[in-house]
């Protein structure tokens, strides 16, 4: 039986490629899920409406928003350099 170092290259990937998409996909998720989450969870604590005298201050909404912004910019440049 002789050592074939291919068929380990090919048994390594596939061993790789069954292993870790769930891990890879789960992430991928909650990468393009947060910042939407982001944006909705700063505009409702920014509302009177809903959190009464508790509510965001300026420099708080605009850190959120700017957040929001930052890893909506960070997921386009994923998808812009994976295609």
């Amino acid at each position: 039986m002789s050592f074939d170092y291919y068929s380990l290259r090919k048994y390594l990937a596939i061993l790789y490629l069954n292993v870790f998409p769930k891990k890879i996909m789960r992430s991928l998720i909650l990468y393009f899920l947060a910042p939407p989450l982001v944006f909705l969870v700063t505009q409702l604590t920014s509302s009177e409406e809903v959190m009464g005298e508790h509510k965001n201050g300026k420099l708080l909404r605009i850190l959120g928003y700017s957040a929001a912004a930052i890893m909506s910019v960070a997921a386009l440049a994923l998808v812009i350099t994976s295609l």
